[in-house]
């Protein structure tokens, strides 16, 4: 009783907090532009760029038209049939995710289809601003319309940071004048919208909206609907982090909340108020601690549970939601724990959800399973012109396409100058710092098939700056070298902390990186019965049925004081190997129920199932310490507490 009443005091005292975080210091409202200008990426990740782009980004819209003309037909009889709740967000979470993979690959036809997307939406927009699927008598005061808004924002926005198209940023300010004019000058209030945590992450948009004009009455929006979380029955979020309640004890854990909370970085962004960006930081480090899969991935049916093994559907749209979260808690601490987290989920959870045809994603990844696409798990979203738009297919490219947001970072504004380089797959990216200078990162590696990563970095005249690499937590035994002015001047590198190095970079200086890539390990608690997750670095390593001859019932025992992982020649590849080709793949060999020796493979999380074929990535392996206990004890029949109706 006396912890409550704590609580409650601690909760009312927020309140006083977000009333004076209306005054504002000097603020430069020039909108930011992407930093990140260019990349391309090889290896598996640059693979299932192009193969998302060919065949799936490029043709969703036309193969499924009512994506931009169910926001046409809103007012026509008949109307768009019986639009979902959240309709509203297809064209929005489609732009977002091109103009996102727009920095990563340089394609002429994605940068005309985005510009066409654009067109179409202006040309939908209703005299009002009004952007959505639903008719008059329903525009922004029920289903998950606000929401759907708030979706195209993100979209428009980033169009206008990657493009400067002044039309882009003209039709996101009808959509905010919108919102204003019925919920911030009309005595309107958001929760009469219901749908808490879907309709009042438009404040997200609303701060990012200011961020790109400066327009005060909508950070006044933002402001309004921070207080608005505090009503009974929605999130709570920023008190709830102030006061350091874990995610999945907030009034709304579902995942939809993540995109409310991502409007405390923008606020502490434009305010410095430093109490918005400890109460994300508190719920992000909650989720990582209690809600973050053995591939990376968030949520047990759609919402925080508490228990990272505990099973329900892994949708593909709360992983996504989690990376973006992330990317915000990177740039807010520049903290290399989130830089692994946002690694292990791009190695194993997108690459897993995204099928390696890229053709579809899927709505479950689960940690074990099969996999199965969208448009056949969720395909109550379909419709007459839309046959495989669900939120996850819409989505899920964009997990890709947010790599570019957190693989080469500059430090933010007002700090010292530096670049953190936290991706170390083979590839290329080119980053603007702070002062404008150009700097380009060269990969040459084969990671993380291997540890052995040397960075170039070419910087585009001479220019002092501290270049901070990421040493993963994993990694117990790194060498580093400095290779420049024709010496090798060896550094100290440390696990799980960043290394910086100061000095004048030249063109041609490089870092070569050895990471220790020896087997690690997760034990789960009674929900994966004890059993192990087994990981090659960054890489969750999976049973696949399609690539053994025995089933998952034989799988043997491992020790893991005696496992070796040795590399499968491609000469002995089975057939789902050479049509699915993993990153890795490995025998391991164990003792199987009658006590003799047996061997099987192993190949990345990511590949595993890509047959649609069963895999398991719990696995029975002895020797990796005690069973997990994490903070929800095993209740036997528990069952995941959210879903989404139908």
């Amino acid at each position: 009783m006396k912890a409550k009443k704590c609580l409650t005091l601690l909760l009312a005292s927020c309140t006083v907090a977000v009333a004076s975080a209306t005054v504002l210091p000097e603020y430069d409202n020039r909108p930011e532009k992407d930093i990140v200008t260019n990349c391309r990426f090889g290896g598996e990740v640059g693979k299932r760029i192009d193969a998302v782009v060919n065949n799936w980004v490029l043709t969703a819209w036309d193969a499924n038209p009512m994506m931009t003309e169910m926001l046409r037909l809103r007012d026509r009889k008949p109307p768009y049939e019986m639009p979902v709740p959240w309709a509203g967000e297809f064209a929005g979470k489609h732009l977002t995710a091109a103009v996102a993979l727009s920095r990563l690959c340089n394609d002429p036809r994605l940068e005309a289809m985005t510009t066409a997307l654009v067109d179409e939406l202006a040309d939908c927009q209703g005299p009002n601003g009004y952007l959505g699927p639903f008719a008059k008598a329903d525009q922004l005061m029920g289903n998950w319309d606000l929401w759907g808004h708030n979706h195209i924002l993100y979209g428009l926005i980033g169009y206008y940071r990657r493009t400067g198209s002044e039309k882009a940023l003209r039709m996101a300010r009808r959509i905010g004048d919108l919102v204003c004019d019925t919920y911030l000058d009309s005595g309107r209030k958001l929760h009469e919208a219901k749908s808490y945590e879907m309709n009042m992450a438009i404040g997200h948009g609303m701060a990012l909206l200011y961020g790109a004009t400066g327009e005060k009455r909508y950070l006044d929006m933002a402001l309004e609907t921070l207080r608005e979380w505090e009503t009974e029955g929605a999130g709570d979020y920023y008190r709830q982090g102030l006061a350091g309640t874990p995610f999945y004890l907030t009034p709304k854990p579902r995942w939809e909340s993540l995109h409310c909370i991502p409007m405390l970085a923008e606020l502490y962004r434009i305010t410095g108020d430093e109490s918005y960006k400890r109460s994300l930081l508190n719920l992000w480090r909650s989720i990582l601690a209690s809600d973050i899969h053995n591939n990376g991935s968030f949520t047990a049916g759609e919402g925080a549970v508490g228990n990272p093994f505990r099973p329900g559907a892994i949708e593909t749209c709360c992983t996504v939601s989690w990376i973006a979260l992330s990317v915000d808690a990177l740039r807010l601490t520049h903290d290399p724990a989130v830089a692994d987290a946002l690694e292990l989920a791009l190695w194993n959870a997108v690459l897993a959800y995204i099928h390696p045809s890229g053709r579809w994603v899927a709505y479950d990844t689960p940690m074990d399973g099969k996999r199965e696409a969208s448009a056949h798990t969720i395909v109550f979203q379909s419709r007459a012109g839309t046959p495989e738009l669900n939120c996850c297919s819409v989505n899920g490219p964009r997990g890709l396409g947010m790599l570019a947001d957190w693989a080469v970072l500059p430090n933010e504004p007002g700090e010292t100058d530096a670049l953190y380089i936290n991706h170390y797959g083979p590839g290329e990216m080119s980053v603007s710092d702070r002062k404008g200078r150009l700097w380009t990162v060269t990969n040459e590696t084969d990671y993380p098939v291997s540890g052995q990563v040397t960075v170039r970095i070419d910087p585009q005249q001479a220019a002092q700056t501290v270049i901070h690499l990421r040493i993963p937590a994993w990694s117990a035994h790194t060498t580093a070298t400095l290779v420049a002015d024709g010496k090798r001047t060896p550094l100290q590198a440390v696990a799980g902390r960043y290394l910086p190095i100061d000095r004048v970079w030249k063109k041609g200086d490089k870092i070569e990186l050895s990471l220790d890539m020896s087997p690690h390990y997760l034990r789960g608690d009674q929900y994966v019965q004890g059993r192990s997750s087994v990981y090659h670095g960054p890489v969750l390593l999976a049973w696949d049925q399609s690539r053994n001859e025995t089933d998952a019932d034989r799988i043997p025992t491992l020790q893991a004081s005696m496992l070796q992982l040795k590399p499968v020649p491609q000469a002995d590849y089975r057939p789902a190997d050479r049509r699915f080709p993993p990153i890795v793949l490995y025998e391991v060999s164990g003792t199987d129920a009658e006590g003799k020796s047996a061997t099987i493979r192993l190949c990345d999380f990511a590949s595993a199932g890509a047959t649609g074929a069963a895999y398991r990535s719990w696995l029975p392996v002895e020797g990796t310490g005690p069973m997990a206990t994490p903070p929800v004890p095993f209740k036997e029949g528990d069952k995941p507490a959210f879903v989404r109706s139908e």
